[in-house]
């Protein structure tokens, strides 16, 4: 959830006073739980989740220290993207310093503070409980950062607003959706700093987690129009008719995109621990289970004709109204008992009909609302979106252990957990290619294309200062695709290592395979990966290999279980 910051509004939270200053006491949580993060065996399970407000519990799930401290240093006053959704953390590389596990050790963290207290203050309650569980220590500074400046052509092509216009860019779907298919917006009586700030989120659009920042000297608002192609992410020369946004901001704007270093205001961290205190005695009774009962639930069969939502959708709002439409039996356990797929290997085995009978359920849950100030910006959007990005501080999973007793209650269901082969891989290594880990690096991995783009579409798979254990654990974030869940490490390689891969850009294989978003990589050439894969470029490249077995893995097996469910 990182966004791009208006310039002047990231050195009104920097200069704020932090540390050292007389001032009173600091808002903290009555109390708090932080433990490490279960270990990841899907996508979900190692990325950040939340943080998730409500009533007086403040809950993260999958949260790296660095994850933490952006959400707790974010903007006073939320910022929004093109579409109107809030933005509510600082860029990763606006926090420097600190030590190498920064952004690499998970944890979860459930806290509780006063009824209605504001999502503001939780921010500030975040901060104290790093300074006083972590031993955080941090400060203002600068670094030079890079990012794309707008500045002015030859001949700026715009025309100055009235001042009457509704200010802001909105966009037009594509006629035909598609790679190649023109994007269109229609920016109306905004400001050159607003524009750089809403191209970074407009669709199709992917400046490699680099900021874009107003460099044009011009002053005043003005109206505008942009269209520019879908990408195409097939290998060689684009098509002819293919308009790259960069081109389309030159030519029909008269302005120019260009990557370089601009000086950035940064939070510099002097110090903390990788490993918080020890909870505090109580928690048990401090932080109570979440309600486990529905106030009232009414199950239907989805009518013959539903043509939305083929997968099944739940939406949970902030009221606790919960709206579950064209969901079958199998999804329904699955979201409640939070099991995954494995490729073509379920974890859920079951009656046929788990998949055939699909079911709308209409429902309130006992759930305490939003935080008060939390932005109301469903209305700003155009068209449907999912219900994460609708209530972005609402946990959905609150609902599952209300949904485990509903299908208990009124399916019948029982069961019981097996040992099944579950697909796995092995890391291994004949003749390792791999450099000595920089210490002073970071751990982690991130992806990126390369800062001189060649013909073929490349992405770069870097990794820095990690271990062979790390980088196995970690895997099946980007192996997920494969249907591989759990990754054995047995390279025999000990202590920490640097390594690059360079690999074939495609829609299948392309991102980052640990959450992150894509870096231009600046000294890497591209080059032509003759359409590798990410592993069989990780063979070729750094000597690893990952080999398919199979390995005993828990499933779920229902013994009992209800075609039609029981009235209430």
């Amino acid at each position: 959830m990182a966004g791009a910051l208006v310039y002047f509004v990231l050195v009104a939270v920097l200069s704020s006073p932090t540390f050292g200053q007389s001032a009173p006491k600091p808002l903290a949580f009555e109390i708090a739980d932080i433990h490490p993060s279960p270990p990841g065996r899907s996508l979900q399970s190692l990325i950040l989740r939340g943080p998730f407000v409500a009533g007086g519990r403040f809950e993260l799930q999958n949260a790296t220290l660095l994850d933490m401290i952006r959400i707790a240093y974010s903007p006073t006053k939320a910022n929004f993207d093109v579409l109107g959704r809030p933005v509510n953390q600082l860029d990763a590389d606006k926090v420097v310093g600190g030590p190498s596990a920064l952004d690499f050790n998970r944890f979860d963290v459930i806290a509780k503070a006063p009824p209605q207290t504001s999502l503001q203050n939780m921010k500030l309650m975040l901060q104290t409980l790093l300074a006083t569980r972590f031993k955080l220590g941090i400060h203002n500074g600068s670094a030079p950062l890079s990012a794309y400046a707008l500045t002015v052509g030859k001949n700026p092509l715009l025309k100055e607003a009235a001042g009457s216009e509704e200010s802001g860019c909105r966009p037009s779907p594509p006629a035909v959706p598609g790679p190649g298919a023109m994007v269109s917006y229609s920016c109306r009586n905004i400001s050159m700093a607003a524009f750089a700030d809403a191209l970074r989120y407009m669709s199709f659009v992917n400046f490699n987690n680099n900021r874009v920042v107003d460099q044009t000297g011009l002053k005043g608002s003005w109206n505008f129009d942009l269209k520019y192609s879908v990408p195409t992410p097939l290998s060689g020369t684009p098509p002819s008719d293919i308009v790259t946004l960069a081109a389309a901001v030159q030519k029909q704007l008269g302005l120019d995109l260009v990557l370089m270093k601009v000086p950035t205001p940064v939070l510099i961290v002097d110090r903390t621990n990788d490993e918080p205190t020890p909870n505090p005695p109580g928690l048990a009774r401090a932080l109570p289970p979440l309600p486990e009962e529905f106030e009232v639930a009414d199950i239907k069969l989805t009518a013959p004709d539903f043509n939305l939502f083929p997968g099944g959708s739940i939406e949970v709002q902030p009221s606790g109204r919960v709206v579950i439409q064209h969901a079958t039996l199998r999804l329904l356990i699955t979201r409640a008992w939070g099991l995954t797929t494995i490729g073509s290997d379920p974890l859920l085995y079951g009656p046929k009909f788990i998949d055939t009978a699909h079911f709308d359920i209409l429902a309130k849950a006992p759930m305490p609302g939003a935080p008060p100030d939390e932005p109301s910006n469903a209305s700003n959007i155009p068209g449907p979106l999912p219900a994460f990005l609708l209530y972005p501080y609402t946990n959905a999973d609150a609902i599952n252990p209300m949904l485990r007793n509903l299908l208990i209650q009124r399916f019948g269901l029982t069961f019981h957990y097996d040992e099944r082969p579950l697909p796995s891989m092995t890391l291994t290594s004949a003749r390792p290619k791999l450099q000595k880990a920089d210490p002073t690096r970071r751990t982690g991995c991130y992806s990126g294309t390369p800062a001189t783009a060649g013909a073929s579409p490349t992405s770069i798979f870097t990794c820095e200062n990690i271990t062979m254990a790390q980088f196995a654990a970690n895997l099946p974030l980007y192996a997920a695709g494969r249907g591989i869940n759990n990754v054995v490490e047995a390279t025999g390689l000990e202590g920490a290592w640097d390594f690059t891969v360079t690999f074939a850009a495609s829609t299948s294989n392309r991102g980052n395979p640990f959450g992150g978003a894509d870096r231009t990589v600046e000294g890497v050439q591209d080059n032509d990966p003759s359409g590798m894969t990410f592993f069989e470029a990780m063979q070729k490249q750094l000597g690893l290999k990952l080999e398919t077995t199979k390995r005993p893995g828990k499933v779920m097996v229902i013994d009992h279980l209800q075609e039609k469910p029981k009235e209430p």
